[in-house]
């Protein structure tokens, strides 16, 4: 399936998403992130830096859902060929369901936009993501995608988290992952991530630690891979 085929379905179930969240008990959300660096699969994409994040979502009852999203990024350092690369938006729609009492399946479509760069360069691309979730503390994800990263090559991602509740409102959650780019890039690298989060009303603050392995430095700038802490905050508008 190629890009096309994956942005008109994206296009076609983001549309589906708001049309049925009219229809019945779902609804439009949104919300905003300020985070001290925007990790990727445990990759900066702002250098180190601040980044600020905001998306507008729609789901329904029936499992359509459909989301925009969008943040500030930075991919090169002082002194390289600038790619005209500033922001990130992110086009979503997916369908949720529950298999059983405790087991669910996610199959979620997105579009990566990253508008501006330079004529010739072009990141953008489409990924297809399948997450297997077992009672809301164990999910399995894989990601497809035939032209990561604006290459006519296919990546493939996976990942494994859990999530836990702790006493006093505390959450804990990890995530192991593998993006293999192989075909693109002829690297691969893994990467975790360990979160303890609580709400404060309507606000959500987050910290968290990020490292990367593999063939991380032979894929990305220095500043960007390794480990480091990360605190965000995240405010939800119902």
């Amino acid at each position: 399936m190629r890009r096309s085929w994956f942005a008109a379905l994206a296009l076609l179930l983001i549309t589906a998403a708001s049309a049925a969240a009219d229809d019945d008990a779902g609804g439009v959300s949104g919300g905003l992130t300020l985070t001290s660096d925007y990790l990727f699969r445990g990759v900066s994409q702002t250098l180190g830096g601040t980044a600020v994040q905001v998306y507008v979502g729609a789901e329904s009852d029936s499992g359509l859902y459909g989301y925009v999203w969008a943040s500030n990024i930075d991919f090169v350092p002082n002194g390289e060929r600038d790619d005209g690369a500033r922001y990130e938006i992110n086009v979503a729609a997916g369908y949720a369901t529950d298999l059983s009492d405790r087991v669910s399946v996610d199959t979620m479509l997105v579009q990566y936009l990253f508008p501006g760069t330079v004529p010739g360069m072009s990141y953008d691309y489409t990924e297809l993501l399948v997450t297997l979730q077992y009672a809301e503390h164990v999910a399995a994800t894989v990601g497809y995608s035939d032209g990561v990263f604006g290459a006519d090559a296919v990546g493939t991602f996976y990942a494994l988290s859990f999530k836990h509740e702790l006493p006093a409102g505390l959450s804990l959650a990890t995530r192991l992952g593998h993006y293999d780019l192989d075909n693109a890039f002829r690297a691969s690298y893994a990467f975790s991530d360990l979160n303890v989060s609580r709400a404060f009303g309507e606000i959500d603050l987050t910290l968290a630690w990020h490292d990367t392995y593999g063939n991380a430095d032979e894929l990305f700038y220095s500043e960007t891979v390794g480990s480091r802490f990360v605190v965000s905050l995240d405010l939800e508008f119902p």
